[in-house]
């Protein structure tokens, strides 16, 4: 994506300007993204690119929601860095679980699950966790729910640990030189 560092940056602000309610910003910033999208159509179908339009959808209540959702979600699968999309992929979580799409965000949770060395990224982890927590929740899936909040624990202390590791390096570091 970073040769197309310009497209990026146009679904960026467009995101930013949707969710702080600035709709003629996001149209505008929509119709210039539209304009790189004519000269680099293989782009078109980019995850962050789908579900901007999905989200824009949802907000204007867009017929074409349902298509812009299948399109995302096949989109979302095919995406074969999902990590480096996981901002994206949390805004795709929160528009299913908002939707009443379980069954899509139990696959996508599913996914970011295989993608992710959860004790590498413990906050990304929980961040995706919490999803899932919701989700099982809302199903009374009492069992998984026990277990996954039992994993919530775990991780939770793992970020914490690493934390507060980081912290002593930095204090450490600063010690040496000064």
């Amino acid at each position: 994506r970073a040769k197309n560092l310009t497209l990026a940056t146009l679904v960026s602000l467009a995101k930013i300007s949707l969710k702080l309610g600035r709709y003629e910003q996001t149209e505008r910033m929509m119709e210039e993204m539209e304009k790189y999208l004519a000269i680099l159509p293989g782009e078109a179908g980019n995850f962050d690119i789908m579900l901007l339009r999905l989200l824009v959808a949802e907000f204007f209540h867009d017929e074409a929601e349902q298509e812009y959702l299948k399109k995302t979600y096949q989109s979302f699968i095919q995406c074969p860095y999902m990590i480096d999309f996981f901002w994206d992929c949390v805004d795709f979580m929160a528009y299913l679980e908002k939707t009443g799409h379980d069954d899509l965000l139990e696959n996508v949770i599913q996914q970011l699950e295989k993608s992710m060395q959860e004790e590498a990224v413990p906050d990304m982890s929980l961040h995706v966790l919490r999803f899932k927590i919701n989700l099982l929740k809302r199903q009374g899936r009492k069992e998984e729910l026990t277990a996954q909040l039992d994993h919530f624990f775990r991780l939770s202390n793992l970020q914490n640990k690493q934390t507060e590791e980081a912290i002593q390096m930095i204090i450490e570091t600063k010690k040496t030189h000064q």
